[in-house]
């Protein structure tokens, strides 16, 4: 039967429910037309032998064929090309979101190699909105020594012909737990050499390791949606932490260009929420599948700090008081992120005479934008996670 053998073909390949539903539609349509089939077979003019259940079987074939095409050709990347280490791991992701993110041209593969040296560096994928982006490349030929921090002498990357505000390194395999502390990849604690410093895992099971990039507009009102991005990766090595930062192993110029795709979805709405006990009024918030954006009303409060000169005398001086930062979002069905910070970001007063605030930033997440409810905003500046209680740490601020 065709339905066993999509059954079979699901036991091999884990689909998400999102595609399931829209298989299992298409063969609800194929039953009912084989139904309707026979009832036209008993009631219309006697055709040539084995007409009608020719047709049948064709319509069925080709239907069967559409489904596993539409089946594969939205979850294919997710399962046959292999997402890269650090965003699949870094950005909590689930098959799920890999379909979606996929299918909403959040996620791409560029899939561009250049070798050099005996070492092979792929633009391996990206995943990218209007405002922030990250890049990922996989680098396969180099092994560093055990302990040494890999890394590119030099990193250039330009969007459309303009600069970008970027931050890159190596990925060392550790990501942000659920409680916002960093752990392994696969959730255990974190280790340390007899020095104390975290042992990172930078090489993966098969060897390779990856390169990571992520960018931030400097304009606002720009997009890096269908822009295209030149990367420049010069010289391999392992940082020495000296004058020269990175000794390099491998001489060379990795040079990439590609058109970056992304999604657009975007979830904006204005509000008048005061945070209570505050002056503090949030008047706008933006979501995007990668980001958080919130747009305050904050009076100004001007305080004294110290800081300290290239000599290491003491100096003081006038800065303002930030609004509660934003944290992370809750979920529709209950669930709550508080920890999504993963950065680049912006803060800060528009000029020097407004009071409105700005603060938005890329997160450690994908999220499914039409599901965030409130967005939280936390009551101690100083990050303290004192209090049992979600409501006693964060403003809890609903969005819809």
């Amino acid at each position: 039967m065709m339905q066993d053998k999509f059954e079979t073909l699901r036991e091999e390949v884990i689909i998400p429910d999102i595609v399931m539903l829209k298989a299992n539609d298409a063969f609800h349509m194929i039953r009912q037309e084989e139904k309707m089939n026979k009832i036209r077979k008993k009631t219309d003019t006697p055709k040539k032998s084995g007409s009608v259940k020719s047709q049948i079987r064709i319509k069925r074939i080709i239907i069967l064929a559409a489904v596993l095409t539409f089946a594969l050709g939205t979850v294919g990347f997710a399962y046959y090309v292999k997402w890269s280490r650090g965003l699949e791991n870094s950005l909590h992701t689930t098959e799920e979101i890999k379909a979606q993110a996929i299918e909403t041209k959040l996620a791409d593969f560029p899939e561009q190699s250049v070798t050099i040296n005996g070492v092979t560096v792929t633009a391996k994928q990206s995943i990218v909105d209007s405002s922030f982006a990250y890049l990922a490349f996989e680098v396969k030929g180099y092994d560093p020594p055990q302990g040494a921090e890999p890394g590119f002498d030099g990193v250039g990357v330009t969007v459309d012909g303009q600069s970008v505000n970027m931050c890159a390194s190596f990925y060392d395999g550790v990501v942000a737990g659920e409680d916002g502390r960093p752990v392994y990849e696969d959730g255990t604690p974190l280790q340390s050499d007899e020095n104390g410093n975290t042992i990172s895992r930078y090489i993966a099971e098969d060897g390779t390791l990856e390169y990571q990039i992520s960018l931030a507009l400097v304009y606002e009102n720009d997009t890096f949606i269908g822009k295209p991005v030149h990367v420049v990766l010069k010289d391999l090595g392992i940082y020495t932490g000296k004058a020269m930062p990175v000794a390099a192993d491998v001489e060379g110029e990795w040079v990439f260009d590609w058109t970056l795709q992304g999604s657009d979805a975007i979830y904006k709405t204005e509000l008048n929420e005061k945070l209570e006990g505050t002056d503090v009024t949030v008047i706008g918030v933006e979501v995007s599948p990668i980001s958080l954006k919130a747009i305050f009303d904050a009076p100004r409060v001007t305080v004294t700090e110290q800081g300290m000169d290239e000599n290491g005398e003491s100096f003081d001086y006038e800065t303002y008081v930030e609004p509660p930062s934003l944290a992370g979002v809750k979920m529709k069905d209950g669930s709550f992120y508080p920890y999504l910070f993963m950065g680049p970001g912006r803060f800060g007063y528009e000029d020097e005479n407004s009071d409105i605030y700005r603060e938005m930033f890329a997160i450690d997440r994908i999220l499914d934008v039409s599901q965030v409810e409130a967005l939280l905003f936390r009551k101690d500046s100083t990050g303290s996670t004192e209090g049992t209680a979600i409501e006693d740490r964060y403003y809890i601020v609903n969005i819809r």
